[in-house]
Protein backbone atom coordinates (compact mmCIF):
# COMPACT_ATOMS: atom_id res chain seq x y z
CA UNK A 1 0.00 0.00 0.00
CA UNK A 2 1.50 3.92 -0.93
CA UNK A 3 1.17 7.07 0.65
CA UNK A 4 -1.80 8.01 -1.30
CA UNK A 5 -3.98 4.86 -0.82
CA UNK A 6 -3.36 4.29 2.79
CA UNK A 7 -4.57 8.33 3.13
CA UNK A 8 -7.47 7.55 0.83
CA UNK A 9 -8.46 4.54 3.10
CA UNK A 10 -8.43 6.69 6.41
CA UNK A 11 -11.01 9.12 4.87
CA UNK A 12 -13.49 6.58 3.09
CA UNK A 13 -13.15 4.58 6.57
CA UNK A 14 -14.06 7.58 8.31
CA UNK A 15 -17.14 8.22 5.90
CA UNK A 16 -17.96 5.06 6.43
CA UNK A 17 -18.31 5.47 10.23
CA UNK A 18 -20.22 8.71 9.38
CA UNK A 19 -22.68 6.83 7.19
CA UNK A 20 -23.49 4.18 9.45
CA UNK A 21 -24.44 6.54 12.19
CA UNK A 22 -26.81 8.31 10.13
CA UNK A 23 -28.27 5.35 8.87
CA UNK A 24 -28.60 4.48 12.44
CA UNK A 25 -30.30 7.27 13.39
CA UNK A 26 -32.62 7.27 10.45
CA UNK A 27 -33.28 3.14 11.34
CA UNK A 28 -34.29 3.89 14.57
CA UNK A 29 -36.90 7.07 13.79
CA UNK A 30 -38.74 4.09 11.94
CA UNK A 31 -38.62 1.39 14.52
CA UNK A 32 -36.17 -1.22 12.62
CA UNK A 33 -33.06 -2.63 13.71
CA UNK A 34 -29.79 -0.85 13.08
CA UNK A 35 -26.97 -3.29 14.07
CA UNK A 36 -26.76 -4.08 10.38
CA UNK A 37 -25.93 -0.14 9.14
CA UNK A 38 -22.73 -0.94 11.29
CA UNK A 39 -22.05 -4.34 10.15
CA UNK A 40 -21.88 -3.70 6.74
CA UNK A 41 -19.73 -0.35 7.11
CA UNK A 42 -17.25 -2.50 8.60
CA UNK A 43 -17.21 -5.05 6.37
CA UNK A 44 -17.07 -2.25 3.64
CA UNK A 45 -13.85 -0.86 5.33
CA UNK A 46 -12.15 -4.28 5.36
CA UNK A 47 -13.16 -4.53 1.58
CA UNK A 48 -11.73 -1.22 0.54
CA UNK A 49 -8.34 -1.63 2.60
CA UNK A 50 -8.20 -5.40 1.69
CA UNK A 51 -8.48 -3.65 -2.07
CA UNK A 52 -5.46 -1.17 -1.43
CA UNK A 53 -3.41 -3.48 0.13
CA UNK A 54 -3.61 -6.19 -2.26
CA UNK A 55 -4.04 -4.12 -5.80
CA UNK A 56 -2.95 -0.58 -5.18
CA UNK A 57 0.58 0.04 -6.88
CA UNK A 58 2.60 3.06 -7.97
CA UNK A 59 0.71 3.10 -11.13
CA UNK A 60 -2.92 3.93 -9.25
CA UNK A 61 -1.40 6.67 -6.59
CA UNK A 62 -0.81 8.29 -10.46
CA UNK A 63 -4.55 7.56 -10.74
CA UNK A 64 -5.04 9.45 -7.83
CA UNK A 65 -3.37 12.52 -8.72
CA UNK A 66 -4.47 12.61 -12.27
CA UNK A 67 -8.05 12.50 -10.99
CA UNK A 68 -7.14 15.57 -8.34
CA UNK A 69 -5.48 17.66 -10.74
CA UNK A 70 -8.51 16.89 -13.58
CA UNK A 71 -11.45 17.83 -11.13
CA UNK A 72 -14.26 20.40 -12.57
CA UNK A 73 -17.12 20.91 -11.36
CA UNK A 74 -19.97 18.63 -12.06
CA UNK A 75 -22.14 19.23 -15.64
CA UNK A 76 -25.56 19.06 -16.20
CA UNK A 77 -26.56 19.98 -12.13
CA UNK A 78 -28.49 23.33 -13.41
CA UNK A 79 -30.74 21.12 -16.63
CA UNK A 80 -31.17 18.07 -14.04
CA UNK A 81 -32.17 19.03 -10.36
CA UNK A 82 -33.63 15.22 -9.62
CA UNK A 83 -32.53 13.50 -6.32
CA UNK A 84 -29.95 10.82 -8.57
CA UNK A 85 -28.45 13.69 -10.08
CA UNK A 86 -27.85 15.87 -6.48
CA UNK A 87 -26.33 12.15 -5.32
CA UNK A 88 -24.69 11.67 -8.14
CA UNK A 89 -22.40 15.02 -8.19
CA UNK A 90 -22.46 15.01 -4.58
CA UNK A 91 -20.67 11.62 -4.67
CA UNK A 92 -18.38 13.03 -7.53
CA UNK A 93 -17.43 16.01 -5.78
CA UNK A 94 -16.15 13.68 -2.77
CA UNK A 95 -14.05 11.56 -4.50
CA UNK A 96 -12.92 14.45 -6.04
CA UNK A 97 -12.23 15.95 -2.46
CA UNK A 98 -10.67 12.85 -1.15
CA UNK A 99 -8.70 12.07 -3.93
CA UNK A 100 -6.89 15.57 -3.97
CA UNK A 101 -6.05 14.67 -0.03
CA UNK A 102 -4.67 11.86 -0.65
CA UNK A 103 -2.64 12.68 -3.45
CA UNK A 104 -0.85 15.39 -1.32
CA UNK A 105 -0.14 12.94 0.89
CA UNK A 106 1.61 10.81 -1.49
CA UNK A 107 3.63 14.03 -2.22
CA UNK A 108 4.55 14.58 2.06
CA UNK A 109 5.10 10.78 3.28
CA UNK A 110 8.02 9.01 2.37
CA UNK A 111 8.30 5.75 0.37
CA UNK A 112 9.80 4.06 4.11
CA UNK A 113 7.52 6.01 6.21
CA UNK A 114 5.04 3.42 4.65
CA UNK A 115 7.27 0.72 4.88
CA UNK A 116 7.26 1.06 8.88
CA UNK A 117 3.68 1.62 8.85
CA UNK A 118 2.73 -1.73 7.05
CA UNK A 119 5.10 -3.30 9.40
CA UNK A 120 3.49 -1.99 12.54
CA UNK A 121 0.12 -2.41 11.32
CA UNK A 122 0.73 -6.50 10.32
CA UNK A 123 2.30 -6.98 13.70
CA UNK A 124 -0.61 -5.17 15.33
CA UNK A 125 -2.81 -7.51 13.58
CA UNK A 126 -1.70 -10.52 14.33
CA UNK A 127 -0.88 -9.58 18.25
CA UNK A 128 -5.03 -9.02 17.65
CA UNK A 129 -5.97 -12.37 16.41
CA UNK A 130 -3.94 -13.95 18.81
CA UNK A 131 -5.04 -12.52 21.45
CA UNK A 132 -8.52 -13.11 20.68
CA UNK A 133 -7.99 -16.51 20.37
CA UNK A 134 -6.46 -17.00 23.50
CA UNK A 135 -9.05 -15.10 25.61
CA UNK A 136 -11.70 -17.47 23.80
CA UNK A 137 -9.63 -20.15 24.60
CA UNK A 138 -9.40 -19.56 28.20
CA UNK A 139 -13.33 -18.76 28.24
CA UNK A 140 -14.09 -21.57 26.13
CA UNK A 141 -12.19 -24.16 28.83
CA UNK A 142 -13.51 -21.98 31.82
CA UNK A 143 -17.09 -23.18 30.59
CA UNK A 144 -16.91 -26.47 30.54
CA UNK A 145 -16.24 -26.60 34.56
CA UNK A 146 -19.36 -24.44 34.82
CA UNK A 147 -22.56 -26.86 35.72
CA UNK A 148 -25.39 -27.04 33.38
CA UNK A 149 -28.63 -26.73 34.64
CA UNK A 150 -32.32 -26.35 33.25
CA UNK A 151 -33.62 -22.97 34.20
CA UNK A 152 -37.35 -22.24 33.37
CA UNK A 153 -36.85 -23.95 30.23
CA UNK A 154 -33.70 -22.99 29.04
CA UNK A 155 -30.43 -25.15 28.97
CA UNK A 156 -27.72 -22.54 30.87
CA UNK A 157 -24.34 -22.81 32.41
CA UNK A 158 -23.92 -21.69 36.10
CA UNK A 159 -20.45 -19.71 36.21
CA UNK A 160 -19.43 -18.45 39.76
CA UNK A 161 -19.60 -14.34 38.81
CA UNK A 162 -19.93 -14.48 34.83
CA UNK A 163 -22.94 -12.94 32.73
CA UNK A 164 -25.53 -13.48 32.26
CA UNK A 165 -24.56 -13.26 28.68
CA UNK A 166 -24.47 -15.47 25.81
CA UNK A 167 -20.90 -17.02 24.86
CA UNK A 168 -19.09 -18.50 22.57
CA UNK A 169 -18.98 -18.02 18.79
CA UNK A 170 -19.74 -21.47 16.65
CA UNK A 171 -21.20 -22.77 19.64
CA UNK A 172 -23.25 -20.17 21.60
CA UNK A 173 -24.28 -21.50 25.43
CA UNK A 174 -26.37 -18.89 28.25
CA UNK A 175 -24.04 -18.11 30.60
CA UNK A 176 -25.92 -17.24 34.33
CA UNK A 177 -24.34 -15.85 37.42
CA UNK A 178 -25.38 -17.69 40.42
CA UNK A 179 -26.45 -15.10 42.24
CA UNK A 180 -29.27 -15.35 39.36
CA UNK A 181 -30.58 -18.26 41.21
CA UNK A 182 -31.42 -15.92 43.93
CA UNK A 183 -33.44 -13.64 42.29
CA UNK A 184 -37.00 -13.63 41.66
CA UNK A 185 -38.74 -15.93 39.29
CA UNK A 186 -39.51 -13.09 37.57
CA UNK A 187 -36.15 -11.28 37.04
CA UNK A 188 -35.04 -14.70 36.28
CA UNK A 189 -37.55 -14.84 33.18
CA UNK A 190 -36.43 -11.40 31.92
CA UNK A 191 -32.97 -12.44 31.95
CA UNK A 192 -33.42 -15.40 29.80
CA UNK A 193 -35.70 -13.39 27.16
CA UNK A 194 -32.48 -11.25 26.69
CA UNK A 195 -30.31 -14.04 26.39
CA UNK A 196 -32.65 -16.03 23.30
CA UNK A 197 -33.33 -13.14 22.09
CA UNK A 198 -29.60 -12.80 21.32
CA UNK A 199 -29.06 -16.34 20.20
CA UNK A 200 -31.95 -15.86 17.56
CA UNK A 201 -30.66 -12.59 16.07
CA UNK A 202 -27.10 -14.42 15.60
CA UNK A 203 -25.85 -11.32 18.08
CA UNK A 204 -22.82 -13.59 18.53
CA UNK A 205 -21.42 -13.88 15.54
CA UNK A 206 -22.10 -10.46 14.66
CA UNK A 207 -19.84 -9.79 17.39
CA UNK A 208 -17.05 -11.91 16.38
CA UNK A 209 -16.94 -10.34 12.87
CA UNK A 210 -16.51 -6.70 14.34
CA UNK A 211 -14.40 -8.22 16.61
CA UNK A 212 -12.57 -9.72 13.21
CA UNK A 213 -12.67 -6.58 11.48
CA UNK A 214 -10.85 -4.71 14.62
CA UNK A 215 -7.91 -6.95 14.59
CA UNK A 216 -7.79 -6.71 11.12
CA UNK A 217 -7.62 -2.63 10.80
CA UNK A 218 -6.42 -2.05 14.69
CA UNK A 219 -4.90 1.24 13.36
CA UNK A 220 -8.11 3.17 12.40
CA UNK A 221 -10.03 5.02 15.32
CA UNK A 222 -13.16 5.21 13.29
CA UNK A 223 -13.41 1.28 13.15
CA UNK A 224 -12.81 0.83 16.93
CA UNK A 225 -15.80 3.59 17.07
CA UNK A 226 -17.93 1.08 14.64
CA UNK A 227 -17.37 -1.96 17.22
CA UNK A 228 -18.04 0.05 20.54
CA UNK A 229 -21.52 0.94 18.66
CA UNK A 230 -22.31 -2.66 16.55
CA UNK A 231 -22.32 -3.61 20.69
CA UNK A 232 -24.76 -0.28 21.72
CA UNK A 233 -26.95 -1.62 18.62
CA UNK A 234 -27.04 -4.93 19.18
CA UNK A 235 -27.99 -4.43 22.83
CA UNK A 236 -30.39 -2.18 22.02
CA UNK A 237 -32.10 -3.92 19.21
CA UNK A 238 -32.35 -7.19 21.68
CA UNK A 239 -34.22 -4.99 23.67
CA UNK A 240 -36.65 -3.74 21.44
CA UNK A 241 -37.26 -7.43 20.30
CA UNK A 242 -38.08 -8.67 23.79
CA UNK A 243 -40.86 -6.03 24.43
CA UNK A 244 -42.08 -6.52 20.83
CA UNK A 245 -42.79 -9.76 22.08
CA UNK A 246 -45.29 -8.70 24.78
CA UNK A 247 -43.36 -8.33 27.65
CA UNK A 248 -43.82 -5.04 29.76
CA UNK A 249 -41.62 -2.06 29.12
CA UNK A 250 -41.51 -0.85 33.17
CA UNK A 251 -40.97 -4.80 34.42
CA UNK A 252 -38.16 -5.10 31.94
CA UNK A 253 -36.68 -1.37 32.61
CA UNK A 254 -36.88 -2.33 36.19
CA UNK A 255 -34.63 -5.00 35.89
CA UNK A 256 -32.38 -4.39 33.44
CA UNK A 257 -31.34 -1.11 36.07
CA UNK A 258 -31.02 -3.26 38.86
CA UNK A 259 -28.54 -5.84 37.27
CA UNK A 260 -26.83 -3.80 35.42
CA UNK A 261 -24.50 -3.39 38.78
CA UNK A 262 -24.19 -6.82 39.43
CA UNK A 263 -23.44 -8.14 36.13
CA UNK A 264 -19.93 -9.16 35.67
CA UNK A 265 -18.48 -9.05 31.54
CA UNK A 266 -15.22 -10.81 30.67
CA UNK A 267 -11.66 -9.85 29.73
CA UNK A 268 -10.86 -7.73 26.25
CA UNK A 269 -11.71 -9.84 23.17
CA UNK A 270 -14.30 -11.77 24.42
CA UNK A 271 -17.48 -12.53 22.57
Amino acid sequence: MTAGWLMYDVIVVALFAVAAWAVEALCRQVGRPARWAWLVAAAAAVALIARSALVAGPSTVGALLANASSATAPTGVAADWTIMAAVRDAVALTGTAIASIAAGAARLIPAWAVAVAAALWLGASVAAIVVLALVHLRIRRARRAWPEADLHGDRVRIAPDVGPAVVGVLRPEIVVPRWLLGCTTEEQRLVLAHEREHLRGRDHLLLGVGSLVVALVPWHPAVWWMLARLRLAIELDCDARVLRRGVRAKDYGTVLIDLAGRCSGFRVGAT
